[in-house]
């Protein structure tokens, strides 16, 4: 997704680079900061409200599917 960013315009591409949740969440093992990027904790917040969203609409879709 990284080189996937500049080719959005303007400001919808430094968003989806700085929140991109692989990308915000990765920023916890990295070695050297990303000054553009999130901050550590941040983006592993980041990441992981992004599972509990997907894991919630899942679990709605389920329940309503498996009558």
């Amino acid at each position: 997704m990284q080189a996937f960013a500049p080719a959005l315009p303007g400001a919808l591409g430094d968003w989806v680079a700085k929140y991109w949740p692989p990308l915000a969440g990765g920023q916890i093992i990295t070695g050297h900061r990303d000054p553009a990027l999130l901050a550590p904790w941040p983006g592993l917040a980041v990441m992981a409200g992004c599972v509990a969203v997907l894991l919630t609409a899942a679990f709605i879709v389920f329940r309503k599917r498996d009558a």
